[in-house]
């Protein structure tokens, strides 16, 4: 019923007995040999000569499989993951309660904030945790862009999609777990933890947090492209969240001239300092107990900006919040170059084995 089917088994050998193999060998070398005898091959005069792959396209367009269109291929995966989400519990837990558990585990530790000298500590301690987050959103694409990718990946080989169709419905699925979680997150860091009710504070805790899971996410793409291996990205990643997490600008006030300038590029300096200028203002009152006064009887810190000023982390907090957005989303253009370069190496490797 399929021409393909009958020139391969005209062409192939049928080794299911042996007087039958014998037959089949005479047949292909027979046909062999005819074609190796021919010398002259007349081309008809009405034959099409296609001399370039747009020739070959333009000719054979009804038989020839295209790639689906951006918004079909994007409406059609995002159907896909969503499916293969709901299905995976393992995906979908790791999605909604990571971040929940960590907001839960800090209320433990942190809450109830007081006024006192020692507030001061745990207040930036707790600024400090969040930088932690950026892990959480490498952990969150761990736990489902590995299997996502080796789909795309036999799907692109198949011309089915395109790259920006697969990117865009990652994405698209990722974006409303990361909204819900980071603003359950900054519940718990406001109300039940007990920073100031402030709106500014609170849209500024969840907007820095949103953009570092979403960072997280970036790195995470970015290496699960390059190592096939998901321990061995995980692994990779790691240092560099590490060294994001020490540079933020808590754990190290005063760096060098050429750490300074790779804090820059990192979306935890941009956070912890926003979240920082938010926390610390004139409205955050401090009190101290009768040992812990100066020699003139006041408290060495009265105020949260008298904090500010003290360990030198004032900012533009205009510059900073369009910083951090510029930041993550250029670690997510890298982390769709990444997937670019491969998936070139993968198309170079098809051409050569074919």
């Amino acid at each position: 019923t399929s021409l393909a089917d009958f020139v391969i088994d005209l062409i192939s050998y049928n080794t299911s007995n042996k007087e039958i193999e014998e037959q089949t060998r005479a047949r292909v070398t027979h046909i062999i040999n005819s074609w190796a005898a021919v010398t002259d091959i007349q081309i008809p005069k009405n034959a099409l000569i296609l001399n370039s792959k747009s020739q070959v396209r333009e000719t054979f367009k009804s038989t020839i499989k295209e790639p689906a269109s951006f918004v079909i291929g994007f409406w059609v995966l995002t159907s896909r993951q969503w499916v293969g989400l709901v299905r995976d519990k393992n995906i979908l837990i790791a999605r909604t309660t990571q971040i929940l558990g960590m907001a839960i585990i800090l209320a433990l530790f942190f809450s109830r904030l007081k006024h006192n000298t020692t507030s001061i500590q745990d207040r930036l301690g707790l600024i400090q945790q969040m930088t932690a987050l950026y892990f959480t959103g490498m952990l969150n694409n761990l736990a489902a862009y590995p299997q996502e990718r080796d789909y795309f990946y036999d799907e692109y080989n198949d011309d089915v999609v395109g790259l920006n169709s697969f990117f865009f419905s990652y994405f698209f699925i990722e974006i409303p777990f990361e909204v819900v979680s980071c603003f359950v997150f900054t519940i718990f860091m406001v109300f039940v933890i007990g920073f100031q009710t402030d709106a500014k504070l609170f849209f500024t805790i969840f907007y820095t947090t949103f953009l570092i899971v979403n960072a997280g996410e970036s790195l995470g793409i970015s290496f699960n492209t390059v190592f096939e291996h998901p321990g061995f990205a995980l692994n990779v990643i790691s240092v560099f969240c590490s060294i994001g997490v020490a540079m933020a600008g808590l754990l190290a006030m005063t760096l060098d001239g050429f750490l300074k300038a790779l804090n820059y590029t990192s979306p935890l300096h941009y956070c912890v300092m926003l979240i920082s200028n938010q926390v610390f203002t004139s409205s955050l009152r401090l009190t101290c107990t009768a040992n812990e006064r100066l020699s003139n009887g006041e408290c060495l810190f009265n105020s949260g900006k008298q904090v500010l000023d003290q360990y030198n982390l004032k900012v533009d907090m205009t510059l900073y919040y369009v910083l951090i957005s510029v930041v993550t989303v250029l670690q997510r253009v890298i982390s769709w170059v990444f997937l670019r370069v491969k998936l070139m190496k993968i198309s170079t490797k098809k051409l050569k084995k074919n």
